[in-house]
């Protein structure tokens, strides 16, 4: 993963017990943060891209061939070329050369992880409202820390507004060199409850 987005490392909470990696790809994420977490779930449809993931898969990480969404049922999605960064094939609009469809099995994340969650990293090439509304239940419930990959601009403001809604407190991080790509980072404000035990 240091070899991917270096700049992201200080972000990543030093240890835990959960990690959510939505979007795995072939593992890079996995695999580190299988480091820092006593569990990693990898959630990923992307066929092209499974065996690969299987094979570079942790023991303490578990492989969830779903994609996350705000609801569950099948889901139609573009395919494109490889395109540049860390994906050779994705099943996005930003891509300019589609060359296929492709049916996947999609559910939220609120079904597929029992919690608690410590750390939740989207890279999901658009549909980072999608996995978040279907994970509303975790957000409420555990607070964990998140990192969220914006592959459009224009979704920050709605991005921005969801999170808002359960206090997180946002911070846009962009890839040193371009300054193109941009992350979210998540990170929940104390409940009430919490300030008042330790204070």
């Amino acid at each position: 993963m240091e070899s991917l987005e270096p700049w992201l490392i200080p972000f990543i909470p030093s240890k835990g017990q959960t990690a959510v990696d939505v979007g795995a790809n072939r593992g890079a994420w996995t695999a580190y943060l299988a480091r820092r977490f006593d569990r990693v779930y990898a959630i990923e449809p992307n066929p092209a891209v499974l065996p690969e993931l299987k094979a570079n898969r942790p023991s303490n990480a578990e492989i969830i061939e779903r994609g996350a969404w705000s609801a569950a049922g099948k889901r139609e999605f573009t395919v494109y070329s490889p395109t540049e960064l860390f994906s050779e094939s994705t099943l996005s609009a930003i891509a300019d050369r589609p060359i296929g469809r492709i049916t996947l099995a999609c559910a939220t994340l609120d079904s597929l992880i029992a919690g608690p969650v410590d750390f939740i990293k989207v890279d999901t090439e658009g549909a980072e409202a999608e996995v978040l509304t279907g994970a509303a239940k975790i957000l409420a419930r555990d607070r964990p820390k998140l990192i969220i990959e914006v592959h459009h601009a224009a979704d920050l403001p709605k991005l921005r507004e969801f999170l808002d809604g359960f206090r997180y407190r946002l911070e846009e991080v962009r890839e040193p060199l371009t300054r193109e790509q941009v992350w979210l980072i998540g990170t929940a404000f104390p409940d009430r409850l919490d300030i008042i035990l330790t204070s």
